[in-house]
């Protein structure tokens, strides 16, 4: 094995190595971005505390004790969007089914997960990913902050909206009840809490508010999200950065009270406080786990029974599997980028010095019993010769833009797939398969596909390329049903009296595939065409194959070429043929 193929080896490894991780990366950058986050809990009017974890929910007894394990599927979800809620007779309110856009809420039985759409019509609610629910029972009624519509609703019990208030917030993420009819809304985006009324007549009203600049040491920390109201009257609030990040938990004693900054650990990854009688937990995504406080502040021992922390450690382990394949694929393009880059670095030197050691070029030569059958020879006394079609045969600016497109049509085709692939494991636990993207990536590969197809039937279809006694015509490879593309990529036809000169060149290097002629009409329009693309129909190869060509020198390069048919066709009609 010569040195160029062993380079061409390696170079070929690192290039799929690098494919290979490009997709696992990607693969493990979309399979963490679909983990449902840990930071949703809620407490029942009873006190149990329901905590959905991946495609389970949690059911626990105040003191912590595993009561029940319910897989998720029982009311036809994977997890739990936006937000959900537990009534006193043991039925939840949560989103229905998996879909990522507007949908009903759904009341769904604990035990038996029968469920019932709260669908009263075209003025139901609809929820999207983004919505906190606040219920009360005593007078059927359901208070929604709708994050991303930037509104506040009041909803009946068959999700019904009687008010609608898109007035005074900006992506409101949390509604907690403060006093009678009156509740505390995080205004996010305009770094505020504020206090609303939640009767029916003026729903939404704004009756007081209180800033939250200044109570973080980070200056980016001003977007309150989650607020809890405990059993004392103290407020718990958490703010984040503008990325909704690093959310940091906060007690107020009262409204015009200082807040507290309440310690967590470095990699805290929270946005809502859930209140209980006694104490305030707070799930964390960032370490996994649920701390608790007592309602001054003091911390207490982490919340959950052993099955809860155990499924926190096998959310926090897949987290970090996932991490590590990121990470560790990352390390591998570091390695294999360099490695592919010092392959063709070793594969050009060893085609340099084959080129300098390369001797004469001996081939056979075609003769005229070699391609005797009766549709050649009645050409050859039309005095026309057409040669063997090829995909690309020209080496011009056409050919290249052509070829560019070509390409970035097969990487559609090539990549797609894959593109795919990722949407579908990004969408699998909410698809919108008829609204979502996967119909329009699918149409999309399969027009780079039939586009790809039809190329190459076009190209194998008819002679791009003849000369006969009149001149030189090539058929352009978008024709046909691709005729709306001839326009970027047309054909052309020279007659013999038009042409001025033609020029044999080399490019640097001498590389075989990329020795041309340059053809120059009396305007001075230059076509370029490629000494090495195309044959006789029916006349075996008297030319060099563009393999074997880079090993010899460009003087043999050039040598063999001037024994080519193609050659001694060109010159027969323009004698001043020359070199460059």
């Amino acid at each position: 094995m010569t040195k160029r193929s062993r380079a061409a080896i390696i170079a070929g490894i690192a290039t799929l190595s690098i494919l290979a991780l490009l997709g696992v990366q990607t693969w493990a950058t979309m399979a963490r971005g679909t983990m449902p986050q840990f930071l949703l809990l809620h407490a029942a009017p009873d006190g149990r505390v329901f905590a959905p974890l991946g495609d389970r929910l949690y059911v626990e007894s105040p003191a912590g004790e595993s009561l029940e394990v319910i897989p998720l599927s029982r009311f036809g979800v994977q997890h739990f969007q936006g937000d959900f809620a537990v009534l006193s007779d043991d039925t939840l309110l949560l989103k229905t089914g998996r879909s990522q856009g507007g949908e009903p809420l759904q009341r769904c039985a604990l035990k038996s997960g029968e469920c019932r759409p709260l669908d009263a019509g075209e003025n139901s609610f609809r929820a999207g990913v983004a919505f906190r629910l606040t219920v009360d029972e005593h007078n059927q009624r359901i208070r929604v902050a709708d994050t991303v519509h930037h509104r506040l609703l009041l909803l009946d019990f068959e999700g019904r909206i009687l008010r609608e208030q898109d007035q005074s917030c900006r992506y409101p993420s949390s509604m907690a009840r403060v006093a009678e009819d009156e509740f505390l809304v995080s205004d996010t985006n305009g770094a505020r809490v504020v206090r609303i009324s939640g009767r029916e007549g003026d729903f939404g009203k704004q009756l007081g508010q209180f800033r939250v600049q200044g109570w973080s040491k980070q200056q980016s920390h001003t977007y309150p999200k989650g607020v809890a109201i405990a059993g004392d009257g103290s407020r718990w609030i958490v703010l984040t950065d503008g990325n909704i990040n690093h959310g940091e938990l906060y007690r107020q004693g009262h409204e015009d009270g200082t807040a507290t900054p309440i310690p967590l650990p470095e990699d805290t990854d929270t946005l809502w406080p859930e209140a209980l009688v006694d104490s305030v937990l707070l799930p964390d995504d960032g370490s996994n786990r649920i701390h608790r406080f007592a309602l001054d502040g003091t911390r207490m021992p982490d919340f959950g029974s052993p099955e809860l922390k155990a499924g926190l450690a096998e959310h926090a382990a897949r987290a970090t599997r996932l991490e590590l394949i990121f990470n560790g694929s990352m390390l591998g393009l570091f390695v294999a980028v360099p490695l592919l880059g010092l392959a063709l670095w070793l594969h050009r030197k060893a085609a340099a010095a084959e080129e300098r050691g390369g001797g004469p070029v001996e081939f056979p030569a075609g003769d005229d019993a070699s391609y005797r059958n009766p549709e050649t020879r009645l050409r050859q006394q039309r005095g026309e010769y057409l040669f063997q079609r090829r995909l690309l045969v020209l080496g011009s600016r056409d050919a290249r833009q052509s070829g560019l497109l070509l390409g970035v049509f097969f990487l559609l085709g090539s990549m797609l797939p894959f593109l795919m692939v990722g949407t579908l494991v990004t969408l699998a636990p909410s698809a919108d398969w008829k609204g979502g993207p996967i119909p329009w990536l699918l149409g999309l590969w399969l027009v780079a596909l039939l586009f790809m197809a039809v190329c190459l039937f076009q190209s194998q279809k008819h002679e791009r390329l003849s000369l006969d006694a009149r001149g030189i015509r090539y058929v352009s490879i978008f024709s046909g049903p691709l005729a709306f593309l001839e326009r970027l990529f047309p054909g052309w036809e020279l007659a013999w009296q038009e042409i001025e000169h033609i020029t044999l060149k080399g490019a640097i290097g001498g590389i075989g595939g990329a020795w041309y002629y340059e053809l120059r009409d009396r305007s001075g329009k230059k076509r370029l065409i490629n000494a090495f693309s195309w044959r006789l129909v029916g006349e075996d190869e008297t030319g060099l194959t563009m393999q074997e060509a880079s090993r010899y020198s460009a003087a043999s390069i050039e040598a063999a070429i001037r024994k080519t048919r193609l050659h001694h066709h060109l010159a027969e009609h323009m004698p001043g043929l020359t070199s460059a």
